[in-house]
This record gives structure tokens, sequence and C-alpha cells, in this order.
């Protein structure tokens, strides 16, 4: 799956809800993909993601206000899969 060419082009709550099941379907048929395969380690990626997100937004020239909040959040929630 692409998940940027995915997450790009949520616009709508029931895109980001499409989203959410496509994230738990790829947990399903791929958790060697994924960094943090048990929820307490995925809750700690997400908390230490949102902390430093500012530096990622900055190196890639993202202004998170130019952000729907939905591919803001599914921004969020697709970067705890990997964050370490």
């Amino acid at each position: 799956m692409n998940w940027k060419h995915t997450i790009d082009s949520i616009e709508t709550r029931e895109d980001f809800a499409d989203f959410l099941l496509a994230l738990q379907k790829d947990f399903d048929g791929n958790p060697q993909e994924w960094e943090n395969g048990t929820l307490d380690s995925y809750l700690w990626s997400l908390y230490r993601w949102v902390n430093d997100m500012d530096g990622y937004l900055v190196n890639h020239s993202i202004n998170v206000t130019d952000l729907n909040p939905w591919q803001l959040l599914a921004n969020i929630l697709y970067a705890a899969k990997i964050y370490e």
C-alpha cells in the first residue's frame, strides 16, 4: 500500500475511518512491518512522535496549519507504526 498517497487523499471523516480500517488490516496482515507491535509500545511511540513532530514537519517543509485535520491525525497514527 502506498501510505503517503492514502494519507494525502484523506479529506473527510469517512476517508479517515477508511484509513483506520486499512491501518488495522495492515497490522493484522503485516505485523513484521510494525516497529511497535503492542498497544503500550504503539501508544508510547505516538506520545514520542507527537512531541518530536515539529522537526519532521520543518524538515519536510510542512506547515501544520495547511494540513487537513484528518490528514494530520492519520500522519500521527501512521508515524507511530514505524517510529522507534
